[in-house]
């Protein structure tokens, strides 16, 4: 090896036992500018021209070292593995936590067993038109009794129109029509077994909330705390301007539409003003969207009662609960992606029938007869009582 060679050698060694620092960089530069250190000087243009004056050196041994070790330096890090496909363990492991969410036993009873041994204390209950129907109010899609095949002596483009917002700016009278049939007043519709069902899970601390679809506030009339309820189409307790959306006196309204069957105007700017309920077009109210994340991250069991499942984005709310946590289905048919009577299944139970019925063999299961009972009672004296009142006052108007 020539002396310029040895010399440029020894440097280099000296160098790779004191490397630099790594770079920030994804990929170190080939050059640095040499400092004031020696063990740090470093040129591999140097080293190439020494090579090249000196080619019978390559393969000298020393040489090959400083080069070995330059390469493992500067080599570019492999890009990471990819992700691993889930061993055997792991699927052994997600499988065992899937058969104790109800230990492979997808019934009601097993569920109601799970509450009263309090495994099971943070219930979501999602409600649809189907929890009212016993209360004269019909429900929606039925063919021949749902509200929507009833609505054709107003003829609309389409029975949804009358819940569509640029439809009621335009032509407000089918939706105050309607109203008149709908409105909640006192004595009027009394809240069934399925809402005394909701009102004693309230009592018994194990409701954490009821997202209902309906509009006609007989979960609140039951009893149930109106902290624990979330009607995320509205209702039919305030109001305001469709247009400018100025709130409006509910009294007001409710009598232009009750009494006089004409639609509310805002004085502020002439718009159409209706109850708050939810139109088609209209965004949830604010109170769904603040409190459905956080919900669904706590319940440990969700109970979905009466509802198509087909208006978005509440029908998305079983999909949101998490993997392990069991929903149960209480409908006249399966509805959603309810997995029910499937050989996969592990967490979904589906119980077919009324709503009223099914409730009332929950309650049971429960052991929870003698207060269910109460409720129903003091519900029955509460509406006969308020039937009573609002007969006096219409003899007295």
């Amino acid at each position: 090896m020539s002396a310029n060679l040895a010399s440029f050698a020894k440097r280099l060694l000296a160098h790779n036992k004191n490397p630099p620092e790594e770079s920030s960089s994804d990929s170190p530069s080939p050059n640095t500018t040499p400092d004031s250190s020696p063990h740090k000087f470093m040129d591999l243009k140097e080293l190439s021209e020494l090579l090249e004056a000196n080619p019978e050196r390559a393969n000298d041994g020393g040489i090959q070292q400083i080069l070995e070790q330059l390469q493992n330096q500067y080599k570019r890090p492999l890009p990471p593995p990819p992700p691993q496909t889930q061993t055997q363990t792991q699927k052994e492991t997600i499988k065992k936590q899937m058969s104790t969410v109800l230990d492979n036993d997808t019934t009601m009873a097993k569920v109601a067993s799970q509450i009263r041994n309090n495994k099971i204390n943070k219930i979501l209950i999602l409600t649809g038109a189907g929890t009212s129907v016993s209360a004269g109010i019909p429900d929606f899609r039925t063919p021949g009794t749902g509200l929507y095949d009833n609505l054709a002596k107003y003829s609309l483009p389409a029975p949804e129109a009358v819940f569509d917002i640029d439809f009621y700016r335009e032509n407000p009278q089918p939706f105050i029509q309607l109203s008149k049939e709908l409105w909640p007043q006192e004595g009027h519709f009394k809240p069934t077994p399925t809402h005394c069902f909701i009102k004693l899970l309230d009592e018994k601390e194990v409701l954490m909330r009821n997202y209902t679809q309906n509009i006609d506030g007989l979960e609140v009339i039951a009893g149930v705390d109106e902290e624990c309820v979330v009607e995320c189409h509205g209702h039919y307790r305030s109001a305001r301007c469709a247009d400018c959306e100025k709130k409006q006196d509910i009294n007001v309204v409710r009598s232009s539409i009750l009494n006089d069957g004409k639609v509310p105007i805002c004085k502020k700017c002439g718009g159409n003003c209706k109850p708050d309920i939810v139109f088609f077009g209209e965004d949830l109210p604010q109170r769904f969207h603040s409190l459905i994340r956080n919900d669904v991250k706590r319940a440990d069991l969700l109970i979905v009662i009466g509802t198509s499942l087909l208006v978005s984005p509440v029908s998305q709310i079983p999909d949101m609960v998490g993997d392990f946590v069991p929903r149960m289905l209480i409908n006249r048919e399966k509805v959603g992606n309810f997995e029910a009577g499937e050989e996969d299944n592990y967490r979904d139970v589906f119980e077919a029938g009324d709503c009223d019925d099914v409730v009332m063999k929950f309650v049971k299961l429960l052991g929870w007869q003698e207060e269910f009972d109460n409720i129903m009672k003091l519900n029955d004296e509460r509406h006969k009582s308020a039937a009573e009142g609002a007969r006096s006052k219409e003899e007295v108007d």
